[in-house]
């Protein structure tokens, strides 16, 4: 499911036109995405948990070129159980 897809089917679901399903998806992906440049969690109940997570430097194997891949933040999204328990059915 694309952006387009999502929103059309917000759209269906709630009394908002398509373009305004479409704003409000693109103000609560906006909205995360300055929560974890700030490094803040963001905890969406029944579906999961969005966070960063320091990842230290580590050695490249020799297949990638050797080398080293420098200490980064990651972002990282935690499932919660209700989502899991819904895709494994």
């Amino acid at each position: 499911m694309n952006t387009t897809e999502l929103s059309k089917a917000v759209a269906e679901e709630t009394d908002l036109t398509q373009a305004q399903a479409k704003k409000a998806l693109q103000v609560v992906s906006q909205k995360i995405t300055e929560a974890l440049e700030t490094h803040d969690r963001v905890q969406l109940h029944g579906l999961g948990v969005f966070k960063t997570k320091q990842r230290s430097s580590r050695k490249l194997n020799s297949l990638m070129g050797g080398g080293t891949k420098p200490a980064h933040i990651a972002p990282v999204f935690t499932p919660s159980k209700k989502l899991k328990d819904a895709v494994n059915g």
